[in-house]
């Protein structure tokens, strides 16, 4: 699961990410941020895929992240 705001990603998670989503790793990080974004752009149910819904819902990912915590103890 992806959580934290997909624009400020590191190229490592991006690397993660694009390969996730089956897609080449390669190019700068603005390249990469580019193509991820326009694959989730293509297909826009993937942004409520839990697997990636956190990044671009952030808050809802840390609430749900949260409320998992709570059950735990």
């Amino acid at each position: 699961i992806f959580t934290g705001t997909i624009k400020t990603k590191k190229p490592e998670d991006l690397h993660d990410i694009a390969a996730a989503l089956q897609m080449s790793k390669t190019g700068l990080k603005a390249e990469l941020l580019q193509r991820i974004l326009q694959h989730f752009n293509d297909d826009p149910d993937l942004k409520k895929n839990p697997r990636y819904e956190g990044l671009f819902n952030p808050s809802h990912s840390r609430r749900c992240c949260l409320n998992n915590n709570a059950h735990t103890t």
